[in-house]
């Protein structure tokens, strides 16, 4: 299995059977062009989104025909046990910005899960939902989502082997987000950088992997 980093909250996840996979595009110049990445511009066959926010729903930016997935619930895509979680983008159980569906993927011995805009700490029921969790992709950048500590608890709880942190300020986003290195601040594990992409191969001990654009 590979994982790139598109930016943002967006990953393409290609797996050793060639099933490509893009969570959470973005538009680029969605919310008064305070997202400033490239296009996306590639191909694949499965779009999984979290929430109906321009800058994580944007399909049409997704070359080829791909099946979307944008509620919770369970389904197999293309050979690709696919579980949705139903959370909430704030902590007022979805009244000030929505629900948000967490995602988990399991292929290739290997089991992801994408926390999308996640706006809470996660329950106990929850975890159980999620179950054992190989690699965890978690928004760390506050204001809209959960902040740095925040971050770092539902990673403790959830107790995975990686940890990659999304959804944090960088030169091509205009909303003031914290930046990575707040997150680092409060992570207890080795920081690992990975670049643009990498093979997965699970560490022995816990890692956050840093990936960038």
């Amino acid at each position: 299995m590979k994982i790139t980093y598109l930016a943002h909250s967006c990953f393409l996840i290609e797996t050793k059977d060639n099933v490509s996979i893009i969570i959470d595009p973005y538009r680029p110049g969605a919310f008064g062009d305070a997202i400033k990445y490239k296009p996306i511009d590639i191909p694949a066959d499965i779009v999984l989104i979290t929430h109906e926010h321009a800058d994580h729903n944007a399909v049409d930016e997704v070359r080829g025909s791909p099946q979307i997935v944008r509620k919770s619930g369970e389904w197999i895509v293309k050979g690709i046990p696919i579980l949705g979680i139903k959370t909430y983008h704030d902590t007022v159980e979805g009244r000030e910005r929505g629900t948000n569906n967490i995602y988990v993927i399991e292929s290739d011995g290997i089991r992801l899960a994408h926390l999308g805009d996640l706006g809470h700490l996660l329950s106990e029921k929850e975890k159980k939902a999620l179950g054992d969790i190989d690699v965890l992709f978690t928004p760390i950048g506050g204001l809209f989502t959960i902040n740095p500590s925040e971050a770092w608890k539902n990673a403790e709880f959830i107790g995975p082997k990686v940890v990659i942190p999304m959804h944090f300020k960088t030169e091509a986003i205009t909303f003031q987000l914290s930046p990575l290195g707040e997150f680092l601040k409060v992570a207890q594990w080795p920081v690992i950088e990975k670049g643009k992409e990498t093979e997965v191969v699970l560490p022995d001990r816990e890692e956050v992997w840093i990936m960038t654009v």
